[in-house]
């Protein structure tokens, strides 16, 4: 299948729907935005020279696999950001693979596993949660090159969970209500003063007691997410169970979005270039 051409085009969305659509196995490679002079011979659907920015694998149409660069994708990070392993718990592991060759993210998780550290649920939703990740950061890419390598995927070390284009619409639409709950994180939240009974009633992952513990009614919502390496969206996600428990407020500011200021940026952008999707629709072999 020859799949490729520019994201000012079709998104991420578009194209994994498009693949998802023809059940195709391969890799999904795009590469970052190239700057090229007016004057310049290269076509326009030339990559080679542009560097790769993500990797996205799917076997038979569904989604199995993300990897773009620069995103956190270390599994024993993850497991403790979604709070199935301690913070302890995760220095021992390091310590031990540091002692060792290295290995692959399958058997480390398959070690995990054995160990009784994680379960195989904990290691699935935490990889799942990953792509998901990585996807969304990708929606907002609109510069840059995409081509499809048919039967091409990453190595058998890795860790594949199925990802369905529902689960896909189902976290973007998380993600956009999320930015609508607090869409600037300049606002400085305070501590809620609770009884020690009603503190204890309260369950707070990992990534919430981190940003609990650094609210001092100095730093901003942005400069704790900035400190402890987290996601806009996975601060707002702690900032908002943390107020929904009663434990923050923020204090005269209006960080409530309403209908006229929250912009809504579709799932899938109103592309009205028929013909290119057209075009790339025959270049699909057809599902036998």
């Amino acid at each position: 299948m020859l799949l490729e051409g520019s994201l000012q085009d079709l998104n991420i969305v578009q194209i994994s729907s498009l693949v998802s659509l023809a059940k195709k196995t391969g890799t999904l490679v795009i590469f970052k935005s190239l700057k090229i002079g007016a004057n310049s011979n290269l076509p326009t659907h030339s990559m080679s020279s542009g560097r790769v920015l993500a990797k996205v694998a799917f076997n038979k149409g569904e989604m199995s696999h993300a990897w773009m660069d620069g995103y956190d994708s270390d599994l024993i990070s993850l497991l403790v950001k979604a709070s199935k392993m301690t913070d302890q718990r995760a220095i021992n592991v390091r310590q031990r693979l540091s002692q060792g060759r290295t290995i692959s993210e399958k058997t480390l998780a398959m070690r995990l596993i054995s160990a009784e550290f994680v379960t195989s649920n904990d290691v699935a939703a935490t990889v799942q949660q990953r792509t998901l990740g990585i996807i969304y950061a990708l929606k907002s890419v609109d510069r840059g090159q995409f081509r499809f390598d048919d039967d091409k995927l990453p190595s058998k070390g890795e860790i594949f969970i199925p990802v369905t284009m529902s689960n896909i619409i189902e976290y973007i639409g998380r993600m956009e209500q999320l930015a609508g709950y607090l869409p600037n994180l300049d606002v400085v939240p305070q501590l809620v003063t609770i009884s020690e009974v009603e503190l204890k009633r309260v369950q707070l992952n990992t990534t919430e007691w981190r940003v609990l513990a650094l609210v001092d009614r100095q730093r901003s919502a942005l400069q704790i997410g900035q400190l402890l390496r987290l996601t806009e969206n996975d601060m707002r996600s702690a900032l908002m169970h943390l107020e929904q428990a009663g434990l923050i407020m923020f204090v005269g500011a209006s960080y409530a979005a309403s209908d006229e200021t929250q912009p809504r940026s579709p799932l899938v952008k109103k592309v009205d270039k028929a013909a290119t999707i057209t075009s790339l629709m025959r270049r699909i072999d057809p599902v036998s």
